[in-house]
C-alpha cells in the first residue's frame, strides 16, 4: 500500500541519473564517492550483494533483504558489451544497496516495474489531492452555511 511517506520518498530522492561523462563514471565507481544526487555509491570491493537469487526470482525492484517493492535505481551505465547495464540500486526502507551488471531482459522487466510503480504513485497522489480539495470545499461550504464568511473576508 502506498502512503504519503512513500510518495514523498519517491518525489524527493529517487530520480535516477544517467552518467555519460567518463570522468564522472570513473569517479563514482572509485569507492566512497557520492553521486550527483548525494547518494553514496558502493565501491568495486563492496561487501554488499552484487546480485542475489532473490533479485533474479522477484525482479530488480524487490529488495532481497527486507522484501520491499520500492528498490530504486540510483544511476546506471552501459557496459562495454553495449548489451548489459551496470545499475546501482538502493532500498529506501532498509538502506540495502547493490551494484551489479544486468542483462537486457532483467532491465526491461525493471523498467516495466518502475513504470507501474510511477503510475501507482501518480494515482495515489491524485487521490490524496482530490481528498484534500474535497475537505477544503466541505469546510468552506460549512463556513458559508454558518454565515462565518462575509464579503469583507475577500477584501484586499
Amino acid at each position: 500500500m502506498l502512503t504519503p511517506v512513500n510518495v514523498l520518498a519517491f518525489l524527493l530522492g529517487s530520480a535516477p541519473k544517467l552518467v555519460s561523462d567518463p570522468r564522472l563514471r570513473r569517479e563514482l565507481s572509485e569507492g566512497g564517492d557520492r553521486s550527483p544526487s548525494g547518494v553514496e555509491i558502493p565501491d568495486e570491493n563492496c561487501a554488499e550483494e552484487r546480485q542475489s537469487p532473490a533479485s533474479a526470482e522477484h525482479g530488480l525492484h524487490v529488495c532481497p533483504r527486507c522484501g520491499s517493492k520500492f528498490v530504486q535505481p540510483i544511476l546506471w551505465e552501459q557496459t562495454g558489451s553495449r548489451v548489459d547495464w551496470r545499475i546501482w540500486r538502493r532500498c529506501p526502507e532498509c538502506e540495502w544497496h547493490s551494484d551489479a551488471v544486468h542483462g537486457e531482459k532483467e532491465i526491461d522487466a525493471f523498467d516495466e516495474a518502475l513504470d507501474d510503480g510511477f503510475a501507482e504513485l501518480s494515482a495515489e497522489l491524485k487521490r490524496l489531492e482530490r481528498e484534500g480539495v474535497q475537505e477544503i470545499a466541505e469546510v468552506f461550504s460549512a463556513a458559508l452555511a454558518a454565515d462565518l464568511i462575509t464579503a469583507d473576508d475577500f477584501r484586499l
